[in-house]
């Protein structure tokens, strides 16, 4: 496979402390990583529902 098709070096899941520096870290080492995390959504007010 061509690095054209792969953009990315790593795939890091989850976007907690973990996965920020797991894909820091692996930057100066070259890799370019990709970063999946969830977010839930918020309502207008703030709050985060159930």
């Amino acid at each position: 496979m061509s690095t054209r098709h792969r953009p990315w070096d790593l795939l890091v899941v989850g976007g907690g402390t973990a996965g920020l520096v797991g894909a820091t870290a692996a930057a100066p080492l070259g890799a370019r990583a990709a970063l999946v995390g969830l977010r839930r959504a918020s309502t207008p007010d703030g709050d985060r529902p159930g």
